[in-house]
């Protein structure tokens, strides 16, 4: 029988929810992974298609305590606030502190998926040599900073002219001529040019801001000196962009560092890892990459998907 922990932790006078994936026995050293969700606006702590949550029942599944948490203000952490990425970088070293001494874990690997993989990097680059996480696991990894004014984080018509570009001749044809004959219409038309507007003022700071910070993530990767995997779909877009801009040639020098990071590309798979062959090719690889990091440590096991998710079974001698 599985045993999940609610708990709470703070940072910055926030409370938050949290959810801990906890092993069956003993293990020779505790071993803790931070799952981190990308964008708020469509992936909870859940995950799309319980992404998430089935990732911590496998962690659990092999000795690993798993922990899931909400950012402050956000899904079953209370409050009402503008969060920031800097914000969600505080709230997971807040989380990384409280699971190594709640738990009293010799080792923490951070894990993240997309926005949440880039606060992953900038949380690592934060935290005291000490509290630093032992290993970081990068999925969908978001380091470029124009990758942010894709459609995924709301940003997708950022200009006038871009909404202009966005629609139909045909349609704004349609469109005009009811603003020269429909007085409702043009007073409707007039509230949402003004709401667009407004919007567009409000959120522009906002993305110079984010789009800043993401792109540090290539620097601070870089001097990350602890073992990484990074894990792409050979479809996703932001696999092109690392690629392309981040790490051309391998700029980076991830190939030279010791131990080289780990890259994996995901044959026929996209940015979320939509389907279930998808999730389990996920899960095999940061299980894979966790038993070389601490082979002594992990539990090996097998696992079989089912409706209800992922459920961990012995392996065969």
């Amino acid at each position: 029988m599985r045993r999940n922990d609610l708990v709470t932790f703070s940072c910055d006078g926030w409370p938050m929810h949290g959810i801990v994936h906890i092993p069956q026995g003993e293990t020779q050293r505790r071993i803790g992974v931070i799952i981190v969700q990308g964008n708020l606006n469509s992936s909870p702590k859940f995950g799309a298609h319980w992404m998430f949550r089935r990732m911590g029942d496998a962690l659990a599944d092999v000795g690993v305590y798993a922990f899931r948490y909400d950012d402050r203000g956000t899904s079953d952490s209370p409050g009402d606030c503008a969060l920031s990425f800097r914000d969600r970088i505080a709230d997971l070293c807040a989380a990384s502190k409280f699971l190594r001494q709640q738990y009293r874990l010799d080792e923490v690997v951070f894990w993240g998926h997309c926005m949440g993989a880039a606060v992953v990097v900038h949380a690592a680059a934060r935290l005291e040599w000490d509290e630093k996480p032992e290993g970081m696991v990068l999925c969908s990894l978001l380091a470029h900073a124009a990758d942010v004014t894709l459609p995924d984080f709301g940003y997708g018509a950022t200009s006038v002219s871009g909404l202009l570009r966005s629609s139909r001749a045909k349609t704004w044809l349609n469109k005009i001529r009811r603003l020269l004959t429909d007085d409702s219409y043009r007073r409707r038309a007039s509230a949402w040019l003004r709401a667009v507007t407004a919007g567009h003022m409000r959120t522009n700071s906002g993305i110079k801001q984010l789009q800043a910070d993401v792109g540090k993530v290539a620097g601070l990767l870089a001097r990350y000196d602890r073992p990484m995997l990074l894990i792409f779909g050979e479809k996703d877009p932001f696999l092109v962009s690392f690629n392309k801009y981040v790490n051309a040639g391998d700029k980076l020098g991830l190939n030279r560092k010791v131990p080289p990071a780990t890259i994996a590309v995901m044959h026929d798979g996209d940015h979320v890892f939509a389907s279930r062959q998808q999730t389990k090719e996920l899960i095999e690889s940061t299980l894979e990459w966790l038993r070389r990091l601490c082979p002594s440590n992990t539990r090996t096991t097998s696992y079989a998907e089912s409706t209800d998710g992922i459920f961990a079974t012995p392996a065969a001698d």
